[in-house]
């Protein structure tokens, strides 16, 4: 399983990281900014984005635009802790999309992942 975390968080993004190596064996790649997402997208089979939506350069509203407006379907995850300022405008862009809040439970992680058949590594 190929994971891209978009994140311009760099300490949040290397923990995550570092927690979906070590707790599911994933192949994690991340990125700063949803520009460099669309570019690591582009090149790697990525089967699950988890998405931050306040970021620079292309923000995670710009990026799911982009992916629509190009017919790319990948699995996307929103993680962020400023869902609501952003769901009111654009809300067709989060229908059927699974949400992390951040600071996010483990348990609630485990759960979202199962639903993409990741299983927790014992």
């Amino acid at each position: 399983m190929n994971i891209l975390v978009i994140d311009d968080d760099n300490d949040f993004s290397e923990f995550f990281k570092l927690l979906l190596l070590k707790r599911y064996k994933c192949n994690v790649f991340t990125a700063s900014n949803g520009l460099i997402g669309y570019e690591l997208l582009l090149r790697e089979p990525i089967d699950l984005i988890f998405l931050d939506l306040n970021m620079p350069e292309m923000n995670g509203v710009e990026f799911l635009k982009v992916l629509k407006t190009k017919g790319i379907n990948v699995n996307i995850v929103i993680l962020s802790g400023y869902l609501e300022e952003y769901y009111d405008n654009d809300m067709n862009l989060f229908e059927n999309r699974e949400c992390l809040g951040k600071p996010f439970d483990i348990q609630q992680l485990d759960h979202l992942m199962k639903n993409y058949s990741i299983s927790r590594n014992e």
